[in-house]
């Protein structure tokens, strides 16, 4: 029931009141040396009530405005945040794996579209930049291997250069002040880094298991009928002597792993075959001497080479005659890499 009288309105009028007649009280004192009357106290005790609320009034509403405003601000900072950081993390993964699938065209157009509520011009133009530059390079490319196409080194630059386009534009929506950041220095420094990266990943390149297997490893190669033939006749020939042996694939060679071994171990690479069927194997490194020397006297009759290593130990090089599927050929390798891991079934 009181609660229908004692509302916010009513509660804001009581506090007026009591301020009035703190207000007539605490200057009373004053007012009866200037020998007012009772009616002049309290019209004066209500003007002085009026220029205290109003005031105070306006001061807590400029503080709630500031209030909201520095709400708002704080939502949209963290949220053009996160919007500017799942476009720039999509972007990089791109770049990162070095082809383009058209759900991640899909992805980057989401994101595109979540950035106009919010986004600043510049990065929404950025964004666009690249989103169009990807559909180009699709559109443009006769390869699709799985619905993907490789990047080449010329897309790599110009998507990179838009990407840090898109984050310098990113750092001034979202106003960080101060910010003495430099588009063009940071575009020209991650070039250099981007071509020193390229270099490296050619020198270290992973040694990524072909998921194609034979056929792939052989299309990789250029290899013809025959070659593909005599290279797989010769790891059956030598499974058929050890059949823990197992080829791994992968673009550079194919590593010839035992299994018999806990966790397994390399015993050899085959590294190429010739069109005369010469197929090129190498030896995985050893630094034991008496291995060294008896897998060299176990394939003498091939000449093998040693290549040495600066850690002090060697691999073994040597190219087997298969054209003409010579099975003491295979025995002698066989032998070879019986003596080869027999330090590793200790």
């Amino acid at each position: 029931m009181f609660s229908k009288f004692f509302n916010g309105s009513t509660y804001s009028l009581i506090g007026v009141v009591l301020i009035s007649v703190f207000t007539f009280f605490g200057f009373r004192s004053l007012f009866m040396e200037l020998d007012q009357d009772i009616a002049s106290e309290a019209l004066m005790a209500a003007f002085a009530a009026l220029f205290v609320i109003l005031p105070t009034s306006f001061l807590m509403e400029r503080e709630g405005e500031s209030r909201l405003k520095g709400d708002k601000r704080s939502a949209i900072f963290q949220s053009n945040l996160v919007d500017y950081k799942k476009s720039a993390a999509d972007m990089a993964r791109v770049l990162k794996n070095k082809k383009l699938t058209s759900e991640e065209l899909s992805e980057l157009r989401e994101n595109h579209a979540f950035l106009v509520i919010l986004g600043s011009k510049k990065s929404i133009d950025a964004s666009r930049e690249f989103i169009s530059k990807c559909q180009k390079i699709m559109e443009d490319s006769d390869e699709n291997v799985d619905g993907t196409v490789k990047l080449t080194a010329k897309n790599e630059r110009d998507l990179w250069d838009s990407a840090i386009e898109f984050l310098g534009a990113a750092r001034d929506g979202l106003d960080l002040g101060q910010d003495h950041f430099d588009l063009q220095a940071e575009k020209n420094a991650f070039r250099v880094l981007n071509e020193k990266q390229t270099s490296i990943e050619q020198k270290f390149s992973p040694r990524q298991e072909l998921l194609g297997g034979h056929e792939e490893w052989c299309e990789v190669r250029n290899l013809g009928t025959e070659q593909s033939s005599a290279i797989k006749g010769f790891i059956k020939a030598l499974r058929a002597h050890n059949t823990a042996l197992k080829p791994k694939y992968t673009k550079t060679f194919i590593s010839i792993i035992d299994t018999s071994i806990r966790s397994g171990k390399v015993a050899f690479f085959i590294n190429s075959i010739d069109k005369e069927q010469k197929i090129t194997i190498t030896f995985a490194p050893a630094k034991n001497q008496n291995v060294v020397q008896n897998v060299i006297d176990d394939l003498a009759v091939f000449k093998p080479q040693t290549l040495d290593r600066k850690d002090g130990s060697c691999n073994i090089k040597v190219v087997i005659p298969y054209k003409n599927r010579d099975h003491s050929n295979i025995k002698k390798v066989h032998l070879a890499i019986l003596d080869y891991m027999k330090p590793h079934k200790v």
